[in-house]
């Protein structure tokens, strides 16, 4: 029996196992250009007449792939994946049944998704992959880390287990993907990281532990030499880092740790991770910034401590960073800005936007050199003679402050070409009687 179906593989492939009648082979043909056959909700086998080689599909009930139902498929890409009306219910998912020859034919699959399926398997039906490249089994109620499956994967660069189960990453749990680059574990319930779990992983770059139940960063990186990416974020009950949690992962470029629940920043607890471009700590409830935890970070590039609590900063905590960004924004607790506190920081783009400013200390900021310091929408009423003091910017951004009055030469001894005002009270017609000169200008 042969029904012509004129519609997408992705709503097709669900109609033919609808439409199933027991005892009864039935197969499809869909626009882009496959022909899938089944019995009952068994796919017997699935054939190419054009010329795709993604084939996907979206499923509305329980799925068995037979032996050998895709041999000698051409593909390069295969997405399976299952319609269910409530994401957070894993008792309303549907089954996908593999065989060890499930997979059997289709050896240049090369990208293999699997998504919102309860996953049932007899033997190993991930062996006959061993082109597969990039395999993402998401949302299938995975409990643990695969190893034995994911063992006959030698040539695997992409792993996803996003969005499962699993609570303990066990020693050597990838042990035969020697070529793994991405790994992404976020969305589970890790709380426990156990030595050697990822030993045997050299070559992996990017590392995802965000969305877990965390308290600490562990020290558990041992095995990942060459990792230039980590990410921790949103772990909503991660309070510390542990002591040298890094000291296992020198090469890491890019550190994302950001609303999580951390409090306090220790002197030296990044020293260990020297090659630090980007560290990303917003949106946790930092209070204060000491000197000493930044210092050995002479690769920096962009640092943001937005949406913390922060409301004092140590003099010289910034000393000797040369960045493209410093974010220091919505920072509710910061009333005050005291000297030395950006002092000898050389920094693009500085942003205190939407903190609650009041006072700046005379000569707070001297010794900063920026392209951009941002003040917008602080609390600001006076600028005192030497508030801005020893600064140099291009662009000095005060604007929806409150400002009532600018003492004159408040900008003698800074070095500035374009200052917003505009969204305060004051205005300013003179640009000389600041200590401008004739090249600068003022937006009112």
């Amino acid at each position: 029996m042969r029904n012509r179906v004129a519609m997408k593989l992705v709503i097709g492939l669900s109609l033919f196992v609808l439409s199933s009648v027991y005892g009864e082979n039935v197969c499809g043909e869909d626009e882009s250009g496959f022909t899938i056959c089944h019995n009952s909700d068994v796919v017997t086998s699935i054939t190419k007449t054009g010329n795709s080689r993604e084939l996907s599909a979206l499923l509305e009930n329980d799925v068995t792939i037979g032996p050998q139902a895709m041999k000698d498929l051409d593909i390069d890409e295969l997405n399976i994946r299952f319609h269910t009306p409530d994401k957070f219910n894993r008792s309303t998912f549907h089954t996908l049944t593999l065989g060890p020859e499930s997979f059997t034919g289709i050896v240049q699959l090369k990208d293999l998704l699997v998504e919102a399926a309860n996953i049932i398997t007899e033997g190993n039906p991930l062996a006959p992959l061993q082109n597969l490249q990039k395999l993402s089994l998401t949302t299938c109620d995975v409990d643990e880390v695969p190893t034995e499956m994911l063992a006959s994967l030698p040539n695997l660069k992409e792993l996803s287990l996003q969005e499962n189960d699993i609570t303990t990453i066990k020693p050597n749990a990838f042990v035969g993907l020697k070529n793994l680059m991405s790994l992404d574990l976020s969305q589970n319930k890790l709380t426990n990281l156990e030595p050697g779990c990822f030993d045997g992983l050299d070559e992996l770059r990017a590392l995802d532990l965000s969305l877990n139940d965390f308290t600490a960063v562990p020290a558990a990186f041992k095995g990942l030499n060459n990792l230039l990416r980590l990410e921790m974020s949103y772990c909503f009950s991660l309070e510390k880092i542990e002591p040298q949690a890094f000291k296992d992962i020198p090469k890491l470029i890019i550190l994302e740790l950001k609303f999580n629940e951390l409090t306090t920043l220790q002197p030296g607890m990044f020293d260990e991770a020297p090659n630090l471009e980007v560290l990303n700590l917003d949106g946790n409830s930092i209070g204060d910034v000491p000197k000493g935890v930044f210092d050995k970070l002479s690769s920096l590039r962009e640092l943001t401590l937005t949406s913390n609590n922060i409301a004092t900063i140590e003099a010289g905590a910034f000393s000797g960073l040369n960045l493209r960004v410093l974010g220091l924004a919505y920072n509710k607790q910061m009333c005050t800005i005291e000297p030395g506190v950006f002092n000898d920081l050389k920094v693009e783009h500085l942003s205190l936007v939407s903190n609650n400013i009041s006072e700046i200390k005379p000569r707070a900021l001297s010794g900063l050199t920026s392209t951009f310091l941002d003040l917008e929408g602080n609390k600001l009423g006076k600028i005192g003679t030497e508030d801005l003091s020893g600064v140099t910017t291009f662009l000095l951004d005060l604007s929806n402050n409150e400002i009532t009055e600018i003492m004159p030469d408040a900008m003698e001894n800074t070095q500035v070409k374009k200052i917003d005002l505009s969204g305060n009270p004051v205005e300013v017609k003179d640009k000389a009687a600041l200590g401008l000169p004739d090249d600068a200008s003022i937006i009112n």
